[in-house]
């Protein structure tokens, strides 16, 4: 199968020749922040910084203008940006000729080159795509082998499956860790990229929230065939009569289902319109960090899926007055026209079967939720370790173009936090790199270590 691999924490794979057996396309990345700064309002936006490779390993086209090109991706090479199609449609209001117009970037100007199609960026909450090797020399660190601060991403050859991939890189990882001293423990992680991005965890709570979706629907299906097995039972006069007059047992069952499906019909016609209009607003109310929200929509498969639905619950709320009503006997029925609905022993027991399944669902479902209130109450109120009353953060980036060297940084994060000091209301301000328990980027792992203690070696695990 031909499909994306995400390869977390290493962009070394690229090396050797093994990417030619196994991968049409190999890319390496890095998630980051970008200032746009050429308007009176200035904007910060996710960005990504991608070699030649990656929208070769997404496997996609520009929607306009091109893509890089190993020209592009070269130390101080073309200053040269790629649009995603959110942010061509939200800041340049789709215009068709943004190709080659000026873009301004830390202060410092860049060219557009293309606009990629909708959902073609991954991670999905990035907005623009500069080239990997663009800028001045990288810092030594950033060229040691054992840095993680870069992902890979990867599509397979034809034919090449996850595990056979995965056998060669490991045996790949223990040669290069038999060569070198700080690269002990290399290994690459295969996923596939559906799998990856959605994660075992948020997974397991779709599927929970799925077999609670499908309770939900069982307690009306159940609650909906009470009601017409009442009606039906109603009716059994009617009935007799009918079956007096030559109907047969299966054409009886048949209306039954047929008025069952009429009910179903409108129920799965309201509940697409809800849920198509529901939808919308939820993803406008949902944290944007949830993955793939912003592509959440109503297709095909979920009107597949509805009209199946449809049968299924014709089928569950119809099934139960339909074997009733083939059942009447006309006799009986005429004899037993004067008695109470509910004083029907045999219809009385279904019923009450009924009831009982209803009961029981509720319980399930009813239990599982108070389970998850509880669970987020307790999570809610983990102490953090840190004092989050009347605490404010803000991202601050400082624009190259005029904070070149590190002593300019410093420098500059002084002044800002000096400033901030002086606000009325402030009782201290600071700056850091990565706020506590916050991580770092999407592949940028932080490690604590204990005070007064050594730092261990690169490779080490922490």
């Amino acid at each position: 199968m031909h499909v994306p691999i995400a390869l977390p924490r290493e962009a070394a794979l690229r090396e050797g020749p093994v990417e030619r057996g196994l991968f049409d396309a190999v890319a390496a990345y890095n998630l980051s922040t970008a200032d746009i700064t050429d308007r009176a309002e200035p904007e910060r936006v996710q960005a990504l910084r991608a070699d030649e490779e990656y929208f070769g390993a997404i496997g996609t086209r520009p929607l306009l203008g091109r893509f890089f090109t190993p020209e592009d991706n070269v130390q101080n090479g073309p200053r040269v940006v790629v649009l995603s199609h959110q942010l061509w449609t939200r800041r340049f209001g789709r215009d068709p000729h943004v190709v080659g117009k000026p873009i301004e970037l830390f202060g410092l100007p860049a060219t557009i080159i293309g606009v990629a199609r909708p959902d073609a960026i991954w991670p999905g909450n990035a907005e623009l795509v500069r080239p990997l090797g663009t800028g001045g020399p990288p810092d030594a660190n950033m060229l040691r082998r054992d840095n993680h601060a870069y992902g890979a991403l990867a599509r397979l050859r034809p034919g090449v499956t996850i595990e056979q991939a995965q056998a060669k890189l490991t045996l790949m990882g223990t040669a290069i860790a038999g060569r070198e001293a700080n690269r002990a423990g290399t290994n690459w992680k295969l996923h596939a990229l559906d799998a990856y991005v959605v994660g075992t965890s948020l997974r397991q709570t779709l599927w929970v929230l799925l077999g609670a979706a499908l309770l939900v629907l069982a307690i009306a299906c159940v609650n909906v065939a009470n009601l017409l097995l009442a009606r039906g039972i109603a009716r059994e006069r009617e009935i007799a009569v009918r079956a007096a007059l030559g109907a047969g047992r299966w054409r009886i069952a048949g209306q039954f289902l047929s008025e069952s499906a009429l009910l179903s019909a409108a129920g799965g016609l309201a509940g697409v319109f809800l849920g198509y209009w529901g939808l919308k607003a939820l993803v406008l109310v949902a944290p944007q960090d949830i993955p793939g929200i912003g592509q959440a929509h109503v297709d095909a498969r979920v009107l597949v899926f509805s009209v199946g639905l449809c049968l299924v619950t014709t089928v569950l709320a119809g099934l139960a007055p339909a074997f009733h009503a083939a059942r009447v006997a006309p006799m009986q029925s005429f004899h037993e026209a004067g008695r109470n609905v509910s004083g029907v022993p045999r219809s009385g027991r279904l019923r009450s079967l009924l009831v009982v399944c209803e009961l029981a669902l509720a319980i399930v479902l009813l239990t599982g939720a108070g389970l998850l209130v509880r669970s987020v109450n307790r999570i809610v109120n983990v102490d953090p370790g840190v004092v989050l009353e009347n605490v404010l953060t803000v991202r601050i980036t400082l624009p190259p173009a005029r904070y070149a060297t590190n002593a300019q940084i410093v420098d500059g994060f002084d002044r800002v936090t000096e400033a901030i000091r002086r606000a009325p209301g402030v009782i201290t301000a600071s700056a850091t790199s990565s706020l506590p328990l916050a991580g770092g980027g999407l592949y940028l792992w932080r490690v604590f270590l204990r005070e007064n203690q050594p730092d261990p070696p690169a490779s080490a695990d922490t």
